[in-house]
């Protein structure tokens, strides 16, 4: 008997499942939210641009910086177009950008020449200015940045060298500190916070040919100053494992 009670709360309880799971699709059908997901095409760059970088802020804006022209553009949440937003100091290729505090941060990159300048870019008064310069000029570096400051990882210095050291800009010092290096150096590659005091890089190279480009993955952990290999590596479309 147990097991047939057993059985029947089974059948029971899959069957109060399904009505409850059909009336939820019925009711979320009509929304198309089994719809096919696909790429559209959005709004223009008013101006033409490469090795740029993108910033959302805390208000949902997008910003374009960097790359061949010293022009910003803002686009508004929600907004159709974008707009010009007050230029940069100059043109900064492969450069860093971050976001700390609602402040964005464009530091190094190559404009004539490997860069060590970097930029508090105050997008909501549309005013900027220098702050302190990075310890080595570096440029196709991979950045992010959180609450505890900016990042400045990896990249290409003047000479061509390959870099593994990484610096952190510090809003309420003021200055650019050395935290630990990468476990392998790299160039012109992605990095990003997660919010929760874990940075991640992404590929890259490690030599500067077009035949080192690797697919590891780097955790750096804020709390206790240490990069890692993260265990995944990238698929060559670019999902891990």
């Amino acid at each position: 008997m147990r097991a047939k009670d057993t059985e029947g709360a089974r059948r029971s309880g899959f069957s109060i499942l399904s009505t409850a799971l059909r009336s939820t699709i019925e009711s979320l059908e009509p929304r198309q939210l089994l719809a096919p997901l696909t790429w559209t095409v959005g709004p223009s760059l008013p101006v033409a641009r490469d090795h740029a970088n993108a910033i959302v802020d805390p208000y949902q804006q997008i910003f374009i910086v960097n790359g061949n022209t010293s022009a910003v553009q803002r686009k508004y949440a929600g907004g159709t177009s974008w707009l010009s937003a007050p230029a940069a100091d100059l043109a900064r290729g492969s450069a860093g950008a971050g976001i700390s505090g609602g402040i964005i941060y464009l530091f190094g990159g190559k404009g004539g020449e490997v860069l060590e300048e970097a930029l508090q870019y105050d997008q909501n008064i549309g005013d900027s200015q220098d702050i302190a310069a990075l310890q080595t000029p570096r440029w196709q570096l991979a950045s992010a940045g959180d609450s505890s400051g900016v990042y400045a990882i990896g990249g290409l210095d003047g000479s061509g060298q390959v870099l593994g050291s990484v610096e952190r800009y510090r809003p309420s010092t003021g200055s650019w500190a050395y935290v630990a290096p990468l476990p392998q150096a790299r160039f012109n590659f992605a990095g990003l916070a997660d919010g929760a005091g874990h940075i991640y890089v992404f590929g890259g190279a490690g030599v500067n040919n077009s035949t080192s480009v690797t697919n590891t993955v780097f955790r750096y952990n804020e709390s206790t100053n240490a990069k890692r290999m993260d265990g995944t590596q990238l698929h060559a479309h670019g999902r891990t494992r």
